[in-house]
């Protein structure tokens, strides 16, 4: 089964970029471009996603505070933060909020491709 992936950045351009660049690696993809439309889909359905991608730099609410929320909604949710500007998201941070991995803007599509793969393959294992 291939896993579902959901994408959130306000970025629109951006968003569609990595729909298509997730897709291509042979995911499932659905995005959001606004936090609370991504926490909408979630709560429909809190164990619909495999994966979240968020940025951190959003409108409204921080990737840090989605990820609360999503978490709230489904505490084993795996994350991955994506951000250009990483000094205030020590590790320690990153644990804390449920963060399974940083990934740093801009990226390639082989760093995409290995950190989601580096998320869920361990998440898959028995």
């Amino acid at each position: 089964m291939t896993a579902r992936i959901l994408f959130v950045d306000d970025e629109e351009l951006l968003t569609c970029i990595m729909e298509q660049a997730l897709t291509k690696l042979g995911y499932v993809v659905e995005a959001a471009t606004q936090p609370e439309a991504a926490l909408a889909l979630v709560r429909a359905e809190p164990r619909r996603f495999a994966l979240v991608i968020t940025d951190q730099t959003m409108p409204g609410m921080t990737g840090m505070a989605l990820a609360g929320e999503l978490r709230l909604l489904n505490p084993a949710q795996l994350i991955i933060l994506t951000t250009g500007y990483s000094v205030s998201l020590t590790p320690e941070r990153l644990r804390a909020a449920g963060i399974a991995r940083l990934l740093l803007k801009p990226t390639t599509l082989d760093a995409l491709g290995s950190a989601v793969h580096a998320v869920l393959v361990p998440a898959s294992a028995p």
